[in-house]
């Protein structure tokens, strides 16, 4: 085989070697663009062309009509913060489908540096993200609505983990108790508010759920710094979780007003 055949023959394998490595750019489910040193596009792959809908002329000119409007200030100052720095960039922002819907992606650019370090390319890739989004909304709306709720029927939510002792209490819970959000849930200080008369109720019932007693439901007050008196249910139930994990999980429901009408009638 002459040079000349060989050099053929490298040259087709290399071609075949880029033909697979663009076919792979152009289907992998991610968008693909590059940059110039100063930020000019240079590639967009198909699967961000099909994403956007535009040709690849109106994706290669200037502007970005695929930017949420909102998010376009954004991450204009992002990116030309990462420019200047040469630090990677890495934002959350919406882009428009082509249906003219917008789905929220992670945006992610990093630079390809020469041995001198100077930038000679950058390389960007988008990842859809809006169901994580769409989770994270209703999760929102959900706590929204339990915090409301519990607000709304003064009763709060605890859990109480037998083997470590770390405890969660929920907003409402910690107005009732009276403490500060900042302070740290804890056995010790739920049996300092309890009133001195029920503080051997509320201790036994604390040792009933050590041995292992499933549900608990009493009532008992609470004596305030104030010198208020507070009643309160308290109902929990413990529960083992896969891990071995045990916790005890209950409500706290300020019963005050209720008790008060009751003496009053």
């Amino acid at each position: 085989m002459s040079g000349s055949d060989e050099l053929t023959k490298a040259e087709a394998q290399l071609a075949e070697i880029q033909r697979e490595l663009q076919l792979t750019i152009d289907t992998i489910p991610t968008l693909v663009v590059t940059f110039q040193p100063d930020g000019r596009r240079t590639f967009v792959n198909q699967t961000w062309r099909d994403y956007t809908g535009l040709t690849l002329q109106e994706t290669m000119g200037e502007g970005r009509p695929y930017f949420h409007p909102d998010d376009l200030q954004r991450a204009d100052n992002a990116w030309r913060a990462s420019l200047a720095n040469g630090e990677p960039f890495l934002i959350e922002l919406r882009l428009r489908h082509r249906d003219g819907n917008y789905r929220w992606h992670t945006v992610r650019r990093v630079p390809l540096r020469d041995e001198n370090g100077e930038i000679v390319r950058w390389y960007g890739v988008a990842f859809d993200i809006e169901e994580k989004k769409r989770a994270e909304r209703a999760l929102q709306r959900s706590e929204a609505y339990s915090a409301e709720a519990q607000k709304l029927s003064l009763t709060g939510s605890f859990s109480w983990e037998i083997a470590g002792g770390d405890g969660f209490w929920s907003d409402e819970t910690f107005q009732i108790m009276g403490f500060d959000r900042s302070v740290k849930p804890s056995i010790d200080q739920i049996i300092r508010r309890v009133h001195p008369d029920d503080r051997a109720l509320a201790q036994h019932e604390l040792n009933r759920a050590v041995q292992g007693v499933p549900s608990h439901d009493h009532e008992l007050r609470l004596l305030m710094p104030d010198g208020q008196i507070k009643h309160v249910h308290v109902r929990a139930r413990r529960v083992r979780y896969e891990s071995g994990k045990e916790e005890i999980v209950g409500a706290l429901m300020d019963i005050t007003e209720v008790n008060t009408k009751s003496l009053r009638s």
